[in-house]
């Protein structure tokens, strides 16, 4: 199992290191991207008209891509790796980039939102077979 966890620090929530940077990278973008801008990325994630789409933000890139199946996975990585990255095409390195089903990225946005409004102490992220949970941490 992968994990990392989120502490509350006067008011403020900072990931600590976990056992995987993948985990990091997704804790960051909870942090310093989605804050409590929970609505924003709901929005873009309901988006469908396009194939694929990508934004940039404070922590991470990501992008979502459509499958013919109807369904949509999205791709999450360091902006850094991003920045630093002077080729004129960017390619990921897969050991450095989160792959996560949609609907599980919605889970988890709506988790957040919860957990926001009772404040723990420390929110923990796991991974387990491709699926991810967060929850507080007592």
């Amino acid at each position: 199992m992968n994990f990392v966890t989120i502490e509350n620090i006067k008011g403020g929530y900072l990931p600590k290191p976990g056992n995987n940077l993948k985990m990091g990278i997704l804790a960051y973008w909870f942090v310093q991207d989605v804050g409590t801008a929970i609505k924003t990325w709901l929005e873009w994630l309901e988006d469908c008209d396009k194939l694929a789409d990508d934004t940039e933000s404070n922590a991470t890139w990501l992008e979502k891509e459509w499958l013919p199946d109807g369904s949509c996975n999205v791709t999450l990585g360091s902006i850094v790796d991003l920045i630093q990255d002077n080729s004129p095409i960017f390619i990921a390195d897969p050991n450095r980039v989160l792959v996560i089903p949609r609907e599980n990225v919605i889970e988890l946005l709506n988790t957040w939102i919860e957990l926001l409004k009772i404040c723990p102490n420390q929110i923990m992220i796991t991974e387990e077979n491709g699926v991810y949970k967060m929850f507080a941490v007592q």
